[in-house]
């Protein structure tokens, strides 16, 4: 926890110690995503464990609740705070476009692209040395389609808060992973994955962190887009 904590109680300060424009309302965004993404993960990390996909070492964490450590739930609502604060941080820094791009044609790609991605997964279901990652795009792709159909114009017109909200911190927790899994924290099904490494990093947990932040920044950005619709409602009196 000290390699999402950590980080999370920086970047927190940060946003503290900063004048943030719409601040209490991202992280009331913030705190919705947290408890959306304990929910929706919960019963989909229990069943991993369950069907050793993923394990761990006894000894290396705090105690168990179903299959999953305790760490692990903590983790869920750490990763989601720590994403979300790195963006409020960002979104200060960079200019974001209130309205919606109007690129339809490169919307509908983006929208059959994932489409076909989740039929993909579903099909990695039925094949053993794909199961982790069908589990991943078959969990994960319909809250990201779901977010995209909602919002997606919007973030594309703001592709490039949305590229720097992402890629960091995603590339930050796949070095965290790579550090787990070498120490021997947790270990990775050799049955149930591909074999396509990064070191000891399979390409399922780069996907599982890259998704995981994809769906919590893409949620921010649908809450700056509700508060800035809210403006212009209210500027309009029709609310």
């Amino acid at each position: 926890m000290l390699f999402v904590g950590l980080p999370f109680l920086f970047l927190s300060t940060m946003v503290f110690v900063t004048k943030t424009k719409g601040k209490p309302f991202q992280l009331k965004g913030i705190l919705t995503l947290a408890v959306a993404a304990f929910i929706y993960t919960t019963p989909w990390d229990n069943y991993l464990v369950a069907q050793k996909v993923w394990w761990y070492g006894p000894e290396r964490v705090m105690g168990v609740i179903g299959y999953v450590p305790i760490e692990e739930y903590m983790f869920f609502i750490l990763q989601t705070f720590m994403t979300g604060v790195w963006s409020i941080l960002v979104f200060n820094k960079l200019s974001i476009a209130e309205q919606e791009s109007e690129n339809r044609f490169l919307w509908t790609t983006i929208l059959l692209g994932l489409t076909l991605i989740l039929g993909c997964g579903v099909l990695c279901l039925f094949y053993e040395s794909s199961f982790y990652l069908g589990l991943i795009l078959a969990w994960a792709t319909p809250i990201v389609l779901l977010q995209y159909v909602i919002g997606g114009r919007y973030t594309l017109k703001n592709l490039n808060v949305f590229l720097v909200c992402t890629i960091p911190p995603t590339l930050y927790l796949w070095a965290a992973d790579y550090y787990a899994i070498s120490d021997g924290i947790w270990e990775i099904s050799k049955t149930y994955t591909l074999g396509i490494n990064l070191g000891v990093l399979p390409i399922e947990e780069m996907i599982f962190f890259l998704v995981t932040n994809v769906m919590v920044v893409q949620g921010l950005l649908l809450f700056n887009a509700m508060k800035s619709k809210y403006k212009f409602l209210s500027s309009t009196g029709r609310l």
